[in-house]
């Protein structure tokens, strides 16, 4: 599994900037895309921004999109069902907790791109991957 930090660029035009990039570098090709939502609840401007951004299809063409954060149920509620993009709210875990849960329901090759805001759980997760993976550039 590939896994994509894209907390920094953490509102949903960045974001899309990112994923634009990743597409052009063929990281994407053939592969279930994942996207893993970081919401923090100092951040509800942001997340109004990331509902109101799904909602117009930001993340089409992912196989699947966990939530995690303070405002993840919230989240879930206002966007509603997705067409197509199974949303997964995994609240209180570590970043170790939930990768095992992530992984252990994959059976094809994977990216999981980190979204969302960096601070906290965002950081946690970028520190964790780089303790369990090897570091690229894109």
């Amino acid at each position: 599994m590939y896994l994509v930090s894209c907390f920094a660029a953490n509102d949903p035009k960045s974001t899309k900037d990112v994923l634009s990039k990743l597409k052009e570098a063929g990281l994407l090709t053939g592969k279930e895309i994942i996207g893993l939502l970081n919401l923090r609840s100092d951040r509800g401007d942001r997340t109004l921004q990331w509902v109101e951004a799904v909602k117009r299809g930001a993340l089409k063409g992912f196989h699947k999109l966990a939530v995690i954060g303070d405002h993840s149920l919230v989240f879930k509620k206002k966007v509603g069902h997705l067409n197509g993009t199974k949303v997964i709210v995994l609240r209180n875990q570590t970043p170790q907790n939930i990768m095992e849960r992530i992984l252990n329901r994959e059976e094809r090759e994977a990216v999981l791109i980190g979204m969302g805001n960096m601070g906290g759980t965002g950081e946690a997760f970028v520190n964790y991957w780089k303790s369990i993976g090897k570091e690229y550039d894109i």
